[in-house]
């Protein structure tokens, strides 16, 4: 294959590979053959505009070939052989990767000898979202009849709101006279809990969902 050097050694000469041969005297030539390489550059880009603290650091870099896996540092070349290739990532949830450059849109592409790639993940951080849910218990009123907030501003029951991640964000409700505040629960696909009163806050992970369930209960 014309992906491979050739070195001849032994009783051979290099490179024509001649050798001259006797009725007595056994000969031995070795034939070394050497992948030629091709180099790979892969590029981390962060883009945080919904509030996503992590840096390129927080994510490790993988080149996966028919061979198994290499890690490879951000913006550094490595020489790889010919071959075809996943460009992929571990590191932190709640970001969406993207891929450009010589890569196509899965991170996949195709090395030839002497060949230079260069692909890019650019990950964008998710926005979180905070569903509030009203249970009313005893009387009357319904769900609607209550007014529940985020950050000051009214988010109907059931609704799911996008936020800011690694911020804290105010939960509460306008009173209604006969009911009373009983318990507000709640914990997000990432951890986060919701806060046990009202006027408390909660900070979401980047992409984190959560839904806080707010419950009144009719005064006697």
């Amino acid at each position: 294959p014309v992906a491979y050097t050739a070195v001849i050694s032994g009783d051979c000469d290099d490179p024509s590979g001649n050798v001259t041969t006797s009725t007595s005297t056994p000969k031995f030539c070795t034939i070394t053959n050497t992948a030629k390489f091709g180099t790979i550059t892969v590029h981390k880009v962060m883009s945080n505009t919904h509030g996503g603290n992590n840096t390129t650091t927080d994510f490790s870099l993988i080149v996966v070939g028919s061979t198994g896996s290499i890690g490879v540092s951000n913006g550094v070349p490595k020489k790889f052989a010919p071959d075809s290739y996943d460009i992929t990532e571990s590191g932190p949830d709640g970001y969406q990767p993207t891929f450009s450059g010589d890569c196509d849109v899965n991170g996949h592409l195709s090395l030839a000898a002497g060949e230079v790639k260069d692909c890019t993940i650019t990950n964008q951080d998710i926005s979180p979202t905070i569903k509030l849910v009203k249970v009313v218990s005893g009387g009357t009123a319904s769900s609607t009849d209550f007014t529940l907030k985020i950050d000051g501003i009214a988010s109907p029951s059931g609704l799911n709101k996008v936020v800011t991640s690694n911020a804290a964000h105010t939960i509460t409700e306008d009173p209604k006279t006969g009911y009373s505040f009983t318990s507000m629960t709640g914990t997000g696909d990432r951890g986060s809990s919701c806060p046990a009163s009202l006027g408390g806050t909660v900070t979401l992970l980047e992409g984190e969902k959560i839904t806080c369930t707010i419950t009144n209960t009719l005064i006697p």
